[in-house]
């Protein structure tokens, strides 16, 4: 009867340590805080993207048509000193043109297209590139994502002092209220690579009216911003 007891008393001690436990960690004050920081670089890499696109009554005049031109523009590219390895093919299609009429479909002629994206890390040649690519034939697109090959770095930097805003954040608050902040409980990275597109020039025919008469194309490739954010909960 006694052990009987003895285990039933120790049961109920555990479980009242156990349910102290639980209430303290319930009852654990925190400070939760935002930290952000952004970093504005020079990007000094440049990705374009612009293409053939040709409309015929005949699938492999539309198709071949659009191949010339395409290696044509390949050709004034490489003329520039761009290499294969920064030239990569990003669409390749053939398609049929339809007509609809009394509830019948018929093919009424084809649409091919070629589209590349090209990497410059000389940014001088931007311009020039588009220019090329332009008088060679390219009629569609004409966008450009400028970046930074160095972006992992300075969201390295922008991250880290993300974190060192949150702590001040947080200390600020922790002084104003009397208390002491101790380690971070948790720290959350909440944050969007940044990037920047810019458009030269009006898209597909508008291209084939202007490319004999368009002016030496002028680019400027601005600034990056890259951010980070942090959501950091401190105890006290």
């Amino acid at each position: 009867m006694k052990k009987i007891l003895l285990v039933a008393v120790s049961l109920a001690t555990i479980f009242a340590l156990n349910t102290a436990a639980f209430a303290d960690e319930n009852d654990e004050r925190t400070i939760n805080v935002h930290g952000q920081s952004s970093i504005s670089v020079t990007p000094d890499t440049a990705i374009i993207n612009f293409g053939v696109r040709t409309d015929d009554a005949n699938s492999k005049t539309a198709w071949d048509t659009t191949q010339t031109k395409m290696n044509d523009i390949m050709k004034s590219l490489k003329d520039l000193g761009l290499q294969d390895k920064d030239i990569k093919t990003s669409q390749l299609q053939l398609n049929p043109r339809t007509n609809y009429k009394d509830g019948v479909s018929k093919v009424v002629g084809y649409t091919a297209a070629n589209s590349v994206s090209v990497k410059i890390t000389d940014l001088s040649l931007v311009g020039k590139a588009f220019d090329a690519a332009t008088a060679a034939g390219a009629n569609t697109s004409g966008s450009i994502t400028f970046s930074a090959s160095k972006s992992a770095d300075y969201y390295s930097q922008a991250l880290a002092a993300a974190v060192a805003d949150a702590h001040g954040k947080a200390s600020a608050i922790a002084t104003e209220i009397g208390v002491s902040i101790k380690a971070p409980k948790s720290v959350t990275e909440q944050s969007v690579p940044s990037y920047s597109v810019r458009k030269l020039a009006p898209t597909n025919s508008a291209y084939e009216s202007a490319a004999d008469s368009i002016q030496s194309t002028s680019v400027s490739e601005g600034e990056l911003e890259i951010s980070a954010n942090v959501y950091v909960v401190y105890t006290y």
